[in-house]
């Protein structure tokens, strides 16, 4: 039954990722959208507002043109899962420790929601834990960028859906 639960999962993980960065212009926009972000908050330790939202309004259209007129409809929920992984996530752990990172969290929901429900947990997992091992190594106990990391973990999904889905 585990085993049964376990690869749905990952059936659905894949299919997931395959909706996605098989279409190369959404990859393409996609790492355009990290670039800019992580640039920003690389030098300027921000993520601004306006860009967040021409993020957002992009990924409304596409979704109006991809996944309502293409596809029927049938990946919104798990877009919209997406991006609610990520940004309350996000949200509940800046809440607890009292962090300034706004315009990290609203990235993060729309990275969600270009992506879709499964790659977002593993995008928040691969996020936590190279932030972790960069704080450890480094020693570092002051803000750092989170845009960096969330770049990072789409690199990881990209290779993976690379080497192992489209083999």
């Amino acid at each position: 039954m585990f085993s049964t639960f376990f690869q749905n999962a990952i059936n659905s993980f894949n299919e997931s990722l395959s909706n996605n960065f098989s279409q190369l212009w959404i990859v393409i926009v996609l790492n355009i959208f990290f670039i800019i972000a992580t640039y920003t908050d690389i030098k300027y330790m921000k993520i601004y507002d306006k860009f967040n939202i021409a993020m957002l309004l992009s990924r409304v259209v596409v979704i109006f043109i991809n996944g309502i007129i293409l596809h029927n409809g049938l990946y919104i929920k798990d877009w919209i899962m997406g991006g609610a992984v990520i940004f309350l996530t996000f949200l509940l752990l800046a809440m607890y420790s009292g962090d300034r990172i706004a315009g990290d969290i609203k990235f993060g929901g729309n990275i969600g929601l270009w992506i879709g429900f499964y790659p977002s947990i593993l995008l928040v997992a691969i996020t936590m834990v190279s932030n972790l091992i960069f704080r450890l190594i480094t020693l570092n106990k002051k803000r750092i960028p989170l845009a960096p990391f969330f770049y990072f973990s789409y690199i990881c999904l990209l290779v993976y859906y690379f080497v192992q889905i489209r083999g």
